[in-house]
């Protein structure tokens, strides 16, 4: 089994749009999607414990990681041992590799594919998607937006009745590049798009 792995990018921010796209022209049974300000490299191991926790519960509609910063509500991949000073920060990356180390430490003896059952709605961060579960859900929700999509799609495997399961010896980091300004002349980084968005909420 492989797992097709994508960054998606819509100029014309119809995020859901570009997801289903994805969907539609893989030809894996899993789709994992990547937001483009996420390292996922502190695990050397990261894919084969991905295919581990597919491997254990097959049935399930997504799996999402621990990650260092999240806008979900409740924040559910937000680890509760991360010290206050890594949560939401985006300059210290080698105590973010450090942390992710301890997570993959802190149960030797489980199958590194385990993982346990969130079904709450998470950040789009980093999302292993089933291509039967989004067949059967409906898909994403394509609502002209750039941000909620992936809540909106949490909502629909929930009420299809798939899982939602949080990879618990994985862990990722995300920018989400508060503290770092576009490098590109008129271009807005994600947090000045966020801003805007909520503005007009």
């Amino acid at each position: 089994m492989q797992i097709d792995i994508r960054i998606p990018f819509e100029p014309d921010a119809d995020l859901g749009r570009e997801y289903n796209r994805i969907m539609e022209e893989s030809r894996q049974d899993w789709v994992l999607y990547l937001d483009d300000d996420v390292f996922i490299r502190h695990h050397p191991n990261w894919y084969a414990v991905c295919l581990a926790a597919i491997a254990l519960h097959p049935e399930a509609g997504m799996f999402v990681p621990w990650a260092s910063a999240s806008l979900a509500p409740g924040r559910p991949q937000i680890h509760p041992r991360m010290p206050r000073s890594l949560q939401q920060s985006s300059a210290r990356i080698k105590e973010h590799q450090a942390f992710a180390r301890r997570v993959w430490d802190v149960r030797r003896d489980d199958d590194p594919g385990v993982s346990t059952p969130v079904n709450c709605l998470v950040s789009g961060l980093f999302m292993l998607v089933s291509r039967a579960a989004w067949r059967a859900c409906g898909g994403f929700p394509e609502t002209g937006e750039l941000f909620g999509v992936d809540q909106g799609f949490c909502r629909r495997l929930l009420d299809a009745g798939y899982d939602i399961r949080r990879i618990e010896r994985l862990y990722v980091y995300h920018l989400m590049d508060k503290d770092t300004p576009s490098w590109m002349p008129g271009v807005a980084t994600s947090t000045e798009l966020w801003a805007q968005w909520k503005k007009k909420r």
